[in-house]
């Protein structure tokens, strides 16, 4: 490198090349020596009874990031060398793809040819037909050699658009789906630029918007469909059609709902469409190597901080397996996911057990102290894992000195690492993990197969095995193919061979009723699951009333699968079989949700059907079937929803009343307005009913004799009647005394701010003086919800009648980020004059803090004031932000600096966001996870919020943390050397 590119590599990086900590003329050496292949694989430590061997190094491959095989055997590699900033420090693209072949059989690759070269930060690769799909954001690629030497003359951009910026956080991966379609990450990049992706596709001329989601794609035809996300690096499917994903801190989740079905229904708001199958949060990991000083706010050595290329195992070579017979094929079988975690030299090996509608994983016990795969050697950075042709767990080892970034490095790590960012740029390995005895076996040369073989290749155990030869089928279109499938079919198939079998039917156009009958009656519950996706696109009788006859089904995951299939059908067997669904599932939110996809298909039948049912189960049910009734105007279903909270006896009522009507309000359907509507009169009686009820709710009100908390209920239930409505308001702020329980009072502040009511900042203010500090807190978050209530407060705070102080950090933060400019301009001004200092000058003085004795008893306290209400520490605290347990071997200064300069890092997934509902209402917090039909938010106090994307004015950035500046204004010098003792507990 010369001197006119290393300070281009200095500038790029953010560092200022004439620093004075950089004015050293020896820079500062790395801390450990690269070691040869030999030497490195060593140094891997694997369970006893397993070995790990060279499949390929350099020079023969360099920084590998991802790879797949072709029909003959070939490996394919996607190098990604320009990482982190370009061959050049400045972007200059250099990623490559090369091709690998093993001539001589013995399982190691000797020959490599460069196929492509110059491309833009790739990072995921997939053979396909005669070349392969890339991905290189801004681009999806097709690459292909017509002129046979060997290196890509065609470039083919299939599809434009996507979101570049930082290289971890692109879109990646590109996998076959059971389905024949191909699937890929979208990357984590919606978090910081927003959510309006739109990609071209340029086969077929159309734009799609992506937002936050993943995606699957027909390559030939330049069809594209949202599919619910996003990974950030790495979307892998099981055996079975399920996909999973991850991210950084979150090794595993599942997508529980697929986003198409999500879409059907516009005016129900879901859960959000992902369960972690291994906990989230940075849970811990088992590293063979020595800790290694961290950089990043809130993670730390020894807990995930970089996962990755995680995949669900698709063979039995690694851990053989006794198949189910068919006469007890139902039985669960184990399933196996590795997780790469490149920053802590490892990848974990995690058992995932059946857990009704998902998984939930488990570490085996019998791996010992360590993870299934971990390197003693620092520079060895496994990035991704995949299930070889061979049964084996083949691994990408980039291979760097350094994996991080530079974007999430605060300064000192960029000076510290500055001079090694490309350290190891001319390594890499691949890895292949098998049984000790197990010998090398040779590929299943595919290349050459014809139909009969290709179907027989469908029997393999291994699943690259099986997918290949699927698509095979399929390109090839050979007209014998459908016979030999059926054929195979009823020939006592394993279920892994029936599920693509059906799929290569479905993909041949071939797919005959009485298959898909004989599948739905399967004795393997992932067999009649997959038959349910395929039952979809079936116009026949007898396939629709034997699928909605799974509504019994012993099995959560079937269950599901009908729950989401049944919006295709729009028969009344298929309606009364959502009601059965929704009657066995109510208490289960993934089934609910799933169920309220389909239900817009049945709306007379499922409200009928659910209006008759148990109280718990209508009250599962009540406001999203309120929600989709009044989108589609259906007054006959709003009238039964009323008329059955109306005839609950008390309490329920008056509860369950006014939830309903504060349901009605939030879409913006006031009672009063929906009966002016009601040509018909259906509402009628049921409106005679709630007069009623609003006169004993009066009385109750009024009757100083009664439970108090009866009393409140009443009057919160008055506010939602005009005629009523003052007396309301008068009551609830008798309620705010001081002589009352705190909790009424919470409520009664709760009722206050979802009123909407002009009269409640006045109410506030007068109260104000005597709130506890929870209520004050409570008081604040009430008037930060509404524009013209957010300008009173601004108001009342230049008047002084309300302090800074009483103003939580996080409150602040969400003043100074308003979506109206000029209040947050005006919050800036006011609160600039309570903080004058910067964020270096508060860092310098709290240094300090560094020299003296913390307590972490009395840092314990400090914790639970300022921090507990954004961060979980064991049992306390509320999980918006990172968990404190990640950080307990955090050096104190770096604990120091994210403190008290949370922007200086901020992670994926942790900006915070604002939120203007239609209704005026505002909301704050971090985009936790959005679908088709909505977007789901954390708020500071860890509650969840799904809100439909109908009632969405404006979604807002702000690039900042959801962690606030400013905490210096509320702990000492000591308070924080406690604090930082107690974190490091």
């Amino acid at each position: 490198m010369d001197a006119a590119q290393a300070t281009a590599l200095f500038q790029n990086a953010g560092v200022d090349p004439n620093a004075d900590s950089l004015k050293d003329d020896s820079p500062p050496k790395p801390s450990s020596q690269p070691t040869s292949p030999e030497e490195s694989i060593a140094k891997i430590h694997v369970p006893l009874g397993y070995r790990v061997d060279i499949v390929a190094c350099e020079p023969q491959v360099l920084d590998p990031v991802a790879f797949d095989w072709d029909a003959s055997g070939k490996l394919w590699v996607v190098e990604m060398a320009d990482y982190p900033l370009g061959m050049d420090g400045q972007g200059k693209a250099g990623g490559r793809v090369r091709v690998l072949e093993d001539v001589d059989g013995d399982g190691r690759y000797e020959k490599s040819q460069l196929f492509a070269d110059g491309l833009n930060f790739p990072n995921g690769i997939l053979a396909w037909r005669d070349g392969v799909l890339v991905t290189a954001a801004p681009d999806l690629l097709f690459l292909r050699d017509t002129d046979a030497d060997g290196k890509a003359d065609v470039f083919e951009v299939l599809f434009q658009g996507f979101n570049q910026g930082n290289q971890q956080l692109r879109m990646n991966g590109l996998r076959w789906g059971l389905d024949n379609w191909v699937y890929c990450a979208n990357g984590g990049h919606h978090a910081k630029h927003g959510l309006g992706i739109h990609i071209e596709s340029k086969r077929n001329g159309k734009k799609y918007e992506l937002g936050s989601r993943d995606f699957r794609f027909n390559p030939d035809s330049g069809e594209l469909e949202v599919e619910s996300g996003p990974s950030q690096f790495g979307r892998n499917r099981d055996a079975w059609g399920h996909w999973f994903g991850t991210q950084n801190a979150n090794p595993l989740w599942q997508y529980v709902l697929p986003d198409r079905y999500l879409a059907r229904n516009p005016y129900v708001p879901t859960v959000s469409p992902i369960r972690h199958v291994i906990p989230s949060g940075s849970p811990p990991v088992y590293p063979a190597s020595p800790l290694e000083k961290r950089y990043h706010s809130f993670e730390q050595s020894g807990r995930y901080t970089s996962a990755c290329g995680s995949t669900i195992y698709g063979d039995e070579v690694l851990f053989p397996l006794i198949r189910p017979t068919e006469k007890n094929a139902s039985g669960p079988e184990p399933d196996h996911s590795f997780t790469c975690e490149p920053f802590h030299n490892l990848v974990q090996h995690n058992w995932m057990k059946d857990d009704g509608v998902s998984y939930a994983a488990v570490r085996p016990d019998n791996e010992g102290s360590i993870d299934f795969f971990a390197s003693e050697d620092r520079w060895c950075r496994p990035v991704m894992v995949r299930t070889g042709p061979d049964g084996g767990l083949w691994v990408a080892d980039m291979y760097r000195y350094m994996i991080e970034h530079p974007e999430w490095l605060p300064a000192e790590g960029k000076a510290d690492l500055l001079p090694h960012y490309r350290l190891g740029d001319d390594r890499g390995r691949i890895y292949r993990v098998m049984p000790s005895l197990q010998p090398k076996s040779a590929f299943p040369n595919l290349a050459k197969a014809n139909t009969v073989q290709l179907v027989h290749f469908l029997k393999s155990s291994n699943i690259w095995v099986r997918d290949r030869a699927q698509q095979m089928l399929l390109w090839q279109n050979d007209k014998q193919a459908p016979e030999l499938l059926e054929e195979s079919f009823q020939k006592n198939a394993s279920p892994t061979n029936r599920v693509h079998i059906l799929y290569a039917l479905e993909g041949l156009s071939k797919l005959r009723p009485t298959t898909l009958l004989g599948a739905l009656q399967d004795a393997h519950p992932r067999v009649r699951e997959n038959a349910l996706r395929l039952a979809e696109r079936s116009t026949n009788d007898d396939v629709v009333v034997q699928a909605c006859k799974l509504a019994t089904d012993t099995d959560d995951k079937v269950c599901l699968q009908l729950a989401l299939s049944i919006g295709q059908w729009p028969s009344n067997t298929a309606g009364e079989a959502l009601v059965l669904l929704a009657k066995r599932f109510a208490d289960n939110p993934y089934m609910n949700s799933a169920i309220m996809s389909s239900a817009l298909t049945h709306q007379k039948v499922f409200a009928r059907g659910i209006a008759t049912a148990e109280p718990s189960i209508v009250a599962s049910f009540r406001e999203p079937l309120l929600r989709q009734s009044i989108g589609r105007s259906d007054m006959g279903t709003v009238a039964v929803l009323l008329d059955s909270v109306l005839s609950l006896p008390e309490p329920n009522r008056t509860i369950a009343a006014y939830e309903l009507l504060h349901s009605m309000n939030s879409v913006g359907a006031h009672l009063s307005q929906l009966a002016q509507t009601d040509t018909q009169g259906l509402l009628k009686p049921a409106m005679f009913k709630l007069e009623q009820a609003w006169n004993e709710s009066r009385q109750v009100a009024d009757n100083f004799d009664l439970d108090p908390a009866r009393r409140v209920a009443a009057t919160k239930l008055l506010l939602c009647s005009s005629r009523h409505r003052e007396f309301a308001i008068a009551s609830l702020a008798e309620w705010l005394k001081p002589q009352f329980d705190p909790q009424l009072q919470a409520q009664v502040l709760q009722a206050l701010q979802r009123s909407a009511i002009d009269q409640v900042p006045n109410i506030l203010s007068i109260a104000w003086n005597e709130f506890s500090p929870d209520l004050r807190g409570l008081a604040i978050d009430a008037w930060l919800s509404r524009e013209a209530w957010t300008i009173d407060l601004l108001q009342r705070l230049e008047d002084k009648q309300i302090l800074p102080s009483g103003i939580s950090l996080t409150q602040r933060a969400s003043l100074v980020q308003h979506p109206n400019k000029s209040i947050a301009q005006r919050a800036k001004l006011l609160l600039s004059q309570v903080r004058s200092t910067t964020r270096p000058e508060v860092l310098e003085k709290y240094r300090k803090a560094l020299q003296l004795t913390g307590d972490s008893m009395r840092g314990k306290a400090v914790y639970q004031k300022s921090c507990a209400s954004c961060h979980r520490r064991g049992e306390e605290g509320n999980e918006v932000g990172p968990n404190l347990a990640t950080i307990v071997n955090h050096a104190p200064d770096k604990l120091l600096t994210n403190i008290l300069d949370p922007n200086v890092d901020i992670q994926p997934g942790y900006q915070a966001y604002t939120c203007l509902l239609d209704t005026g209402e505002i909301l704050s917090g971090i985009l936790v996870s959005e679908s088709a039909n909505s977007v789901t938010i954390k708020q500071a106090n860890g509650m969840l919020r799904s809100i439909a994307r109908g009632e969405i004015e404006k979604l807002q950035n702000s690039s900042k943390s959801f962690m606030p500046e400013g905490l210096e204004e509320t702990i000492s010098i000591q308070e924080m050397s406690d604090l930082i003792e107690f974190l490091r507990q």
